[in-house]
């Protein structure tokens, strides 16, 4: 995709004319900080406003922040276990509750998964990944439940199996690396986002509808995503993780969601206490993308408190076309580094 754009001299509100290789014509208007042209390639400045500033109940990561119309809810990873805690959203800081949700054993596993998922229930990725000896144990499946009740595991919870399969490629002898689930604005469909072991991204659709009621049909039966073959819509990138090049490359890979026209937006920048390489960003990957490079990426250097060393994480698309990240404060004093000062969130202006 190639952008022109003119009379971009300073901050502020700017036209720019889209041209795909279809040659359609389109307007957008962009709210953003900074531009910097480099040939075909534009890097966009994103603007953001703090909305909320956390305080939880344990000094860790919120790998997800979800903000509704009544509570803002955040999900934590501590000791191995999901929590998940919510508030009225009512003011700008929240000190958050003792968790109401505890999900142990294999009903946890890492990840950015707390998606609603209509009638009361929330979408969580569950089940570690058993072929992860060391390091980040992400989760392979995604279970269905509702906000406040508790598990030990997987085989307790509605949820859908079998998602390396959640692909339009060869997925025999293949093997996920980690699996998140985001609902379309309009909850018409479920995104399932997949990673295998050789980085490769894979992304389906299907009928939220269906899923929700072969959920409920099945139990506590593992709802097979073969089952949905014949709706899926799906595309996938063979150099998705540590692929793309220049501003689009993605070297981590942290929160999904997806907007009405199926655009894929993922969070992306490795924790680092290396101040130069703070870059938090957003990357847009349009619907049946080849490459990471069929994007556009937005930076989100608004985010960045130099009181601390920056980690983006989660995003959100809400069905009234909002967007918000979440982002954390690790200590810059502490002899370690991942101790977790505070948690935001953001909202990000001009993406979509």
């Amino acid at each position: 995709m190639t952008f022109n754009i003119k009379g971009v001299k300073k901050k502020g509100r700017y036209r720019y004319r889209c041209f795909s290789n279809t040659n359609n014509f389109c307007n957008y208007w962009f709210d953003w900080a900074l531009v910097e042209l480099k040939g075909s390639i534009i890097m966009v400045e994103a603007q953001v406003n703090l909305l909320h500033t956390l305080k939880m109940p344990y000094a860790r990561v919120v790998q997800k922040g979800n903000v509704g119309e009544t509570y803002v809810y955040a999900s934590q990873m501590y000791k191995n276990q999901t929590l998940v805690s919510r508030i009225p959203n009512n003011q700008e800081n929240l000190s958050f509750p003792s968790p109401q949700t505890w999900l142990t054993g294999t009903a946890s596993g890492h990840t950015q998964t707390w998606e609603y998922a209509k009638n009361n229930n929330w979408f969580v990725g569950v089940k570690p990944n058993p072929r992860v000896t060391s390091g980040i144990k992400w989760s392979t499946q995604i279970a269905r439940m509702k906000f406040g009740e508790s598990y030990s595991s997987n085989t307790q919870m509605s949820r859908l199996s079998q998602l390396v399969e959640a692909t339009d490629a060869n997925w025999r002898g293949q093997h996920l690396l980690r699996v998140e689930a985001a609902a379309t604005p309009n909850y018409d469909k479920l995104l399932i986002a997949g990673i295998w072991n050789n980085y490769s991204g894979h992304f389906a659709l299907y009928d939220l509808e269906s899923i929700n009621s072969k959920l409920s049909t099945y139990g506590t039966t593992p709802v097979p995503i073969n089952l949905f073959d014949k709706e899926k819509i799906a595309f996938h990138i063979d150099d998705f993780f540590k692929g793309g090049s220049g501003d689009t490359y993605i070297n981590s890979v942290q929160g999904y969601d997806i907007d009405d026209n199926w655009n894929i937006c993922v969070t992306s920048q490795p924790f680092t206490t290396n101040d130069s390489e703070i870059q938090p960003k957003i990357v847009k990957i349009p619907w049946g993308s080849s490459s990471n490079n069929n994007g556009q990426a937005f930076y989100l250097n608004g985010i960045v408190d130099n009181n601390y060393f920056t980690e983006l994480e989660s995003i959100q698309i809400t069905g009234t076309g909002k967007v918000y990240v979440t982002a954390l404060y690790h200590d810059r004093s502490s002899a370690d580094n991942y101790v977790v000062r505070e948690s935001r969130i953001y909202q990000v202006f001009g993406i979509l």
